[in-house]
């Protein structure tokens, strides 16, 4: 939506009041940016989204863990950065 009102107002937007303050676009105008912003949205970003909060089709729960499966991957990540930052000498206690 943004870079379509970029564009809109680069072409000279619906230009200024008396009182040099900008004219709002037409109800037409916004639609289309609301269109096209959605067609640019591909299909599998979509798709992704619903699986990601745990929306799918699969009654069978078998997708269930997707919606963790990155943010595992990122704790991941993050201990072994923070382990890495440890040095010999101090003590890891394991609850």
């Amino acid at each position: 939506m943004r870079k379509e009102w970029h564009e809109w107002m680069c072409q000279g937007g619906a230009g200024e009041t008396e009182a040099s303050n900008l004219k709002r676009a037409r109800i037409s105008d916004v639609c289309g940016w609301v269109k096209r912003s959605w067609d640019a949205i591909s299909d599998q970003i979509i798709f992704n989204s619903f699986k990601k909060c745990a929306i799918s089709n699969m009654l069978d729960g078998s997708e269930d863990d997707m919606v963790y499966e990155e943010i595992d991957k990122l704790i991941a990540e993050i201990e072994e950065e923070n382990l890495d930052k440890l040095d010999d000498s101090t003590e890891i206690v394991d609850n």
